[in-house]
């Protein structure tokens, strides 16, 4: 499980398709979960409806109905899709259970969805933050950086577990954003296929 908590530490950014064996999620791999394998998907945009044609900011964020979940990246609202499945749920849920087990008694913690993660560009603040997203895991080893609504800066990692849905948003759009922001490791679950792009 060292290998796990290592690997957020490792100064390296999030960076396209590249796949790497995880054997720090040992008991996931065995079962079949996970495997060092990735397949992309076909490449096709299927982009997620936005809300409006504004460019908006975390301060309108915090004012709209929470019963509709949005993210915001650079100004533009996506409408998230609706709740996940459940094979989705137990999948980030065992991913949350064997990531907070490797990394217990350090100072990372991880953190399941919905987690709003504020991206500012530089010290604005909070209202006017453009780009706020809700990754399915997300993990800090900052204490700095959590408050009462989320994390803001850079996480250390995240995870998105994909859908047919979100697949091709999360991998494009949203890996861009972690990009600009700094975000050491991302991982992409392919649940389908039993994959991990890092």
């Amino acid at each position: 499980m060292r290998a796990l908590a290592s690997a957020i530490t490792a100064p390296r950014a999030c960076r396209r398709s590249s796949s790497a064996r995880i054997p720090a999620v040992g008991r996931a791999v065995e079962q079949g979960v996970l495997t060092s394998r990735w397949r992309e998907f076909s490449g096709q945009e299927m982009g997620l409806p936005l809300r409006d044609a504004q460019r908006h900011t975390y301060g309108e964020y915090l004012a709209w109905p929470e019963d509709v979940r949005y993210e915001l990246i650079e100004g533009e609202a996506y409408l998230m899709s609706p709740a996940p499945t459940v094979g989705h749920q137990r999948l980030v849920l065992e991913l949350a259970r064997q990531i907070a087990d490797a990394l217990e008694g350090g100072e990372c913690e991880v953190f399941v969805a919905p987690f709003d993660v504020r991206l500012p560009r530089a010290d604005e603040p909070d209202g006017d933050i453009d780009t706020v997203v809700q990754p399915d895991l997300t993990v800090v080893c900052d204490p700095g950086k959590i408050d009462e609504r989320g994390c803001r800066g850079a996480p250390d990692w995240v995870v998105e577990v994909l859908s047919p849905a979100t697949a091709a948003h999360d991998q494009t759009v949203k890996l861009a954003a972690f990009e600009r922001a700094g975000v050491k490791e991302c991982w992409f679950v392919h649940p389908t296929d039993r994959t991990v792009a890092v």
